[in-house]
């Protein structure tokens, strides 16, 4: 789902003396801030939920947050184009009870590790492509205890019931280490949410 972050505060005009939000808008924001609010301090909590409830408690702050914050907050919107030139989009995943309809995998995800050398990766990427699989994604993070090393994780648009996907499992068996499919499931492309509003 794509994602618009906002400058909110209780008042749309009037000095803004600190900025809150999570570290991910911060982050992503860092060229806008740097150039409309230089000298703000910014400071860093635990979620973009509440640096909106920050925002409305404390006057002369604002919060860098979604637009449905403005809504649940109380808060006026002071700009809704923060980072606008940098791509933003996010991931969410719903958990709870199973549903009466089962909605049809399309994605799965696996996790690997591959030899430390030149290569390694573009081998599983090549696997994944010479057996018609989508890659929608890719994260890597340290694996804890060896330096310089990383655990991938990767989805692609495939499932189970596909004959590739058996046959792609397989000669990823032969260039990785330890890789598990963690699951498949259906993805769903949300282009706007709007504020207010539940989806059904």
């Amino acid at each position: 789902m794509p994602v618009q972050l906002a400058l909110l505060a209780r008042k749309a005009t009037g000095k803004i003396t600190r900025i809150y939000s999570h570290l991910a808008p911060f982050t992503h924001a860092k060229a806008w801030l740097k150039k409309n609010y230089p000298d703000v301090p910014l400071i860093t909590v635990v979620s973009t939920s509440e640096a909106a409830r920050k925002a409305h408690e404390e006057p002369g702050t604002a919060a860098i947050a979604g637009l449905h914050a403005a809504q649940l907050y109380r808060l006026q919107i002071v700009r809704d184009d923060v980072g606008a030139e940098v791509a933003n989009q996010t991931t969410f995943f719903v958990v709870g009870q199973p549903l009466k309809k089962k909605l049809r995998p399309t994605h799965t995800t696996i996790i690997f590790e591959t030899a430390h050398k030149p290569g390694s990766l573009y081998r599983v990427l090549h696997a994944l492509a010479r057996h018609q699989l989508n890659l929608t994604k890719i994260v890597s993070r340290p694996i804890p205890g060896k330096f310089s090393e990383y655990r991938f994780m990767i989805e692609f648009q495939g499932t189970p019931s596909q004959p590739v996907f058996n046959k792609a499992l397989k000669s990823l068996n032969h260039c990785t280490h330890r890789c598990s499919v963690l699951g498949s499931y259906p993805v769903i492309k949300l282009e706007k949410l709007v504020p207010g509003k539940l989806l059904s």
